[in-house]
């Protein structure tokens, strides 16, 4: 950690991107797992590119003109989320657009390391929302882009995570470098439908009476709360992703099986 440089970042320009077309003005409903209390929260992703002869364009200026044109597809995140009376939460499509913030640092690529070690200067690289700030005014998603004297760049992307999870943040950012690599539109076009995911009345009922018989019980899905905590670095190649995947599907097979045999 002594190796490490304080960083000195400059914000150059705070701006609010927009679709760079018309986009449907409606109210869209989130699912049941979108509405969960733990969901309420915004989750950082830091992308870091090293300098190279393809980043001597102006990365923020190219990602900036990305983000309006793939918004156009991803026009839910340009709106903000409003509570029901009921306490849910719901995204109304306003167009508003998302944050964008360009910033340089006094420093090479090399002053932050491989990021196993953190300095409270890192924090820089990245937008927070001021603590007491109202639900219906936070912006979905923010994307900062940190240029060094080396040629190298940070993104950070941060999103809300009622909106995305780690795939739908993947195909996202996935959308928006082709349209920085000059794509017409995402090969992979985004589909909402999340109001499939609304549970029957009937099932809630019986979630309820659950709920009841259940009060004062530890639930076996409850995080353990931990009093200490360490920061690691986990490097996965791909054969171990491999096994990965294959012992979940085996077990996702198993449930699958379960499931069909309590229908019957």
């Amino acid at each position: 950690m002594e190796g490490l440089e304080e960083l000195n970042v400059k914000i150059v320009e705070r701006c609010l991107v927009l679709p760079c077309l018309p986009s449907p003005k409606d109210t869209l409903c989130l699912s049941n797992f979108d509405n969960q209390p733990l969901l309420r929260t915004f989750f950082n992703t830091l992308l870091v590119y090293e300098a190279c002869e393809k980043n001597l364009v102006d990365p923020a200026k190219t990602i900036r003109e990305a983000l309006s044109k793939v918004l156009v597809y991803y026009y839910p995140l340009a709106g903000r989320l409003r509570k029901k009376e009921d306490g849910k939460l719901q995204v109304e499509c306003t167009g508003e657009g998302v944050l964008f913030v360009g910033a340089m640092v006094n420093n090479n690529l090399s002053a932050i390391g491989d990021l196993d070690y953190l300095k409270p200067s890192f924090k820089q690289l990245l937008f927070t929302f001021p603590f007491n700030t109202d639900l219906e005014e936070l912006h979905l998603i923010v994307i900062q882009v940190n240029r060094f004297t080396c040629g190298g760049f940070v993104v950070v992307v941060t999103f809300h995570h009622s909106l995305f999870d780690g795939k739908g943040l993947g195909q996202f950012l996935k959308g928006l470098g082709e349209m920085a690599r000059g794509e017409v539109m995402p090969s992979m076009k985004p589909i909402w439908d999340r109001e499939l995911l609304k549970p029957r009345k009937l099932l809630v009922h019986n979630l309820d009476m659950i709920e009841d018989k259940t009060r004062g019980i530890s639930h076996p899905w409850a995080l353990p709360i931990s009093k200490e905590s360490i920061q690691v670095s986990l490097t996965l190649d791909s054969n171990t992703i491999k096994c990965m995947k294959q012992g979940l599907w085996k077990n996702v097979g198993k449930y699958t099986l379960h499931l069909k045999l309590l229908q019957l």
